[in-house]
C-alpha cells in the first residue's frame, strides 16, 4: 500500500500498530534465543569434531552474522524510509524465518556459516522495528514507545534459552529451529494484519515541525552512535566470560551452569524492566541527562565487579542486575533522542546508522572480551567501565540551549496550536 493511500495516524491506529511491533520484536528475538545458545552443540552434532573445533567453528558462525549486518543496516534503513518500514519488517521476517528453516536442514559446519551469512545480509529487523514505532508514534510518546521496543527485545532474549534448551534436548537443535520458524510466521502475520503504517501526510507535518523546533547536526548523532554502540558492545562482552567469571568464584567450572543462567537472566530482566519505564525520561526531556547517569550507573556497577572479583557469586548477581538496567535505559534513551533529533522522513536512515552500530558493537564486544580475557577476566569488566564513561562524556549537553530543553513547549502542544491556527 503507497503511503498516499494509507489511513491517517490515530490514536488507536498508532497503539494498534505498536503492539503488533511489540509482538513482533519478542517473537524475533525469542526464535533467536531459541537456537543461537545451541548453535556450538549443533556444530558437534554435525561434523562430530572436537571442543575445541567447534569452538572455533561456533566463533565464527556466531560472529558473521552482526558484521555482516553492521553493514547492511544503513542500506535498509535507507530503503526503509523510500518504501515504508512496514514492507522492510515483513521483509525481514520472511527473511528471518527462511534462513531458520534452512539452519534446520544443514549438514555441515559451512553450511551453518554461509546461512549466518545469510541472516545478516538480510537483517535489519530491529532498524525497521525501531523507526515504525517512532513515526508512528506522538513526538512525546517516541521516547517510552522506544524503551517498550526495547524491552520486548531484551524480554525475548531473556526468556527464549529456556525452551530453546528444553527443545534442545529433547527432540534436537533441528526441532528448536523448526520451533522458531514457527514464531517467525506468526510474528510476520501480526505484523501484516495488525500493524498500520503511518500517513505520508502525517510524517510530513511532523517532519516540518522537527526540523523548524529540533535542528539535527551530524556531530551529535555521532556521540549518539558512539554511546548505542558502546550499550551493546558491553552487553554483548559479557557472553564468552560471564560463565568462566562463575566458574572461577565457584572453583567448579563443571557446576556454573545454573548460576551462570540465574546471573545473565537477571540482567536482560532487569533491562527489560528499565527500558520499559524510560517514557518519563521522555515526557521530562532529560534524554542526554538521562543517558549520561544510566552509563555512569553501569560503569559503577562494573568496576564493583572488577574490584570484589573474589566475592560471592551473589555479588555479581546484584550489580549485573543494576548495571543491566542501567544499560537497558541508556540504549532505549539514545535510540530515542536519535528519534526525536531526526527529520520523521529520515528515521529509517538514522535507524540504520544506530543498527549498524550495535551490530558491530555485538560482534566487537564478543571478540573483544575474548581476547581481554587472555589477561585477567576482571579486565574485561575494568574495559567496559571505561567505554561507558567515555560513552557518557561524548553525550553531555555542552550548550545552555541543550540544558534547557526541557522548558520549551511540547511539539505535541505547538503542533495543535498550528493546527488551530
Amino acid at each position: 500500500m503507497s503511503g498516499a493511500t494509507e489511513p491517517p495516524a490515530t490514536a488507536s491506529t498508532w497503539r494498534r500498530t505498536e503492539l503488533a511491533v511489540l509482538t513482533a520484536v519478542f517473537l524475533y528475538f525469542a526464535g533467536t534465543s531459541f537456537v543461537i545458545p545451541f548453535l556450538p552443540l549443533y556444530v558437534i552434532e554435525l561434523d562430530h569434531v572436537d571442543v575445541a573445533t567447534a569452538a572455533i567453528w561456533s566463533g565464527a558462525i556466531l560472529g558473521i552474522a552482526p558484521l555482516v549486518s553492521g553493514f547492511a543496516a544503513p542500506f535498509w534503513g535507507t530503503l526503509s524510509d523510500r518504501y515504508g518500514h512496514k514492507l522492510l519488517l515483513q521483509r525481514s521476517l520472511i527473511g528471518f524465518t527462511v534462513c531458520l528453516a534452512l539452519l534446520a536442514v544443514a549438514s555441515s559446519s559451512w553450511q551453518l556459516l554461509l546461512i549466518r551469512v545469510g541472516t545478516g545480509l538480510v537483517g535489519g529487523f530491529s532498524v525497521a522495528a525501531q523507526a515504525m514505532v517512532s513515526v508512528g508514534a506522538p513526538p512525546r510518546a517516541i521516547t517510552g514507545a522506544i524503551g517498550r521496543t526495547n524491552a520486548a527485545r531484551v524480554l525475548g532474549m531473556a526468556i527464549g534459552p529456556l525452551p530453546g534448551g528444553l527443545l534442545a534436548d529433547t527432540i534436537g537443535v533441528r526441532g528448536a529451529c523448526t520451533a522458531a520458524v514457527a514464531g517467525g510466521l506468526v510474528a510476520l502475520l501480526v505484523v501484516t494484519f495488525v500493524a498500520v503504517a503511518p500517513a505520508r501526510g502525517a510524517v510530513q507535518h511532523r517532519a516540518r515541525s522537527v526540523r523548524r523546533r529540533l535542528p539535527w547536526r551530524a556531530d551529535r548523532l555521532i556521540g549518539l552512535v558512539f554511546s548505542v554502540t558502546t550499550v551493546r558492545l558491553v552487553e554483548k562482552s559479557f557472553d564468552p566470560v560471564l560463565p568462566l567469571f562463575i566458574a572461577q568464584l565457584s572453583g567448579n567450572p563443571f557446576g556454573a551452569g545454573v548460576t551462570t543462567a540465574v546471573v545473565s537472566s537477571s540482567g536482560l530482566l532487569a533491562a527489560a524492566f528499565a527500558s520499559s519505564f524510560t517514557g518519563g525520561l521522555g515526557e521530562q526531556g532529560v534524554q542526554r541527562r538521562g543517558i549520561v547517569l544510566a552509563a555512569l550507573l553501569a560503569a559503577a556497577a562494573l568496576l564493583t565487579v572488577a574490584t570484589y572479583f573474589a566475592a560471592a557469586w551473589w555479588v555479581v548477581l546484584i550489580f549485573r542486575s543494576i548495571g543491566g538496567a542501567a544499560l537497558g535505559v541508556a540504549g532505549s534513551l539514545g535510540v530515542a533522542e536519535a528519534a526525536l533529533r531526526t527529520d520523521p522522513k529520515q528515521h529509517g536512515r538514522v535507524m540504520g546508522v544506530l543498527g549498524s552500530g550495535t551490530a558491530f558493537g555485538s560482534a566487537g564486544g564478543q571478540i573483544g572480551a575474548g581476547l581481554l580475557a587472555i589477561l585477567s577476566l576482571p579486565a574485561v569488566f575494568l574495559a567496559d567501565a571505561a567505554l561507558l564513561i567515555g560513552a557518557a562524556a561524548t553525550v553531555i549537553p555542552r550548550r545552555r540551549s541543550e540544558l534547557l530543553q526541557r522548558s520549551e513547549p511540547p511539539l505535541r502542544d505547538h503542533d495543535d496550536k498550528e493546527r488551530q491556527g
